[in-house]
């Protein structure tokens, strides 16, 4: 068993702590159970830009601009990339409906 937390550069955590959220991979169960590899959202920084999209924590990212992720390294590479409009999507566990947060990077 892999209990080991993610880790992350302290280039690519400015990053995230720039949007206001923190992330952890999915674990084996998780992806096994979901049938989908992605993030989970751990936390979320008031007044941030994640904050403003109301995303929740323990949300589960599986996608972003319609590209699955695979991982937080992944969903990283991807944001770093990025400019205009961005779309998280994914759900939130014990709910069926898909959700879907935006917000732009300049």
């Amino acid at each position: 068993r892999n209990n080991n937390p993610t880790v992350i550069s302290r280039d690519n955590l400015l990053l995230l702590e720039g949007l206001g959220f923190d992330l952890r991979d999915l674990n084996k169960k998780e992806i096994k159970d979901y049938s989908s590899e992605g993030v989970r959202v751990t936390s979320i920084i008031r007044g941030s830009i994640i904050d403003a999209t109301n995303m929740q924590p323990d949300f589960v990212i599986v996608k972003m601009n319609n590209e699955r992720i695979k991982g937080v390294d992944d969903l990283i590479d991807k944001l770093q990339d990025v400019s205009g409009r961005v779309t998280l999507e994914g759900f939130y566990d014990g709910y069926e409906d898909t959700y879907s947060y935006y917000f732009d990077v300049r």
